[in-house]
């Protein structure tokens, strides 16, 4: 910055946003270093977010996410299935905030399905998971939305 002077909030912008990355990144990898360091990012500023007001609402946002983990969908099923492709919609097309959707191949995924410890079925399918606890299996498109929106208000705490 010219002379030296930037803006002050900057660096917990910065964080913020550097936050939110490592939180998607670690639900889509399944890594929970990511998640620490994105703790960690946040925690360098919780003394110091209070003194720049409504401009902190991308920090706000980061602590909101660690606080209350997005719905993480993940459809397992081949690429080249129509019901992976219909699950992926149904999963995908309506508004739902806080909602990370991904879709895994079996075969050319495997690692990864692996690493989320996740089962692959014979038929594709959608599980609804909340901080890495997956406990909703879900094969139809038809009715996956209705499951998204409970799991969501439970997420919200309604």
């Amino acid at each position: 910055s010219a002379g030296g002077r930037g803006r002050p909030d900057a660096a917990i912008l910065d964080s913020a946003a550097a936050a939110e990355s490592l939180l998607r990144g670690a639900i889509y990898t399944g890594r929970d270093e990511y998640a620490l360091l994105a703790r960690r990012a946040l925690e360098l500023h919780a003394g110091d977010f209070r003194r720049y007001g409504y401009a902190m609402a991308a920090y706000g946002r980061s602590v909101e996410l660690i606080l209350h983990p997005p719905l993480h969908i993940v459809i397992v099923g081949a690429a080249d299935d129509p019901r992976s492709s219909a699950l992926l919609s149904a999963a995908s097309e309506t508004y739902l905030p806080s909602r990370v959707v991904q879709r895994l191949d079996p075969v050319a995924d495997a690692p990864q399905v692996q690493r989320l410890e996740l089962p692959v079925r014979d038929e594709p399918v959608a599980y609804v998971c909340l901080a890495r606890d997956c406990a909703a299996e879900h094969r139809d498109p038809a009715t996956l939305w209705a499951a998204l929106a409970a799991a969501n208000a439970r997420r919200q705490g309604g």
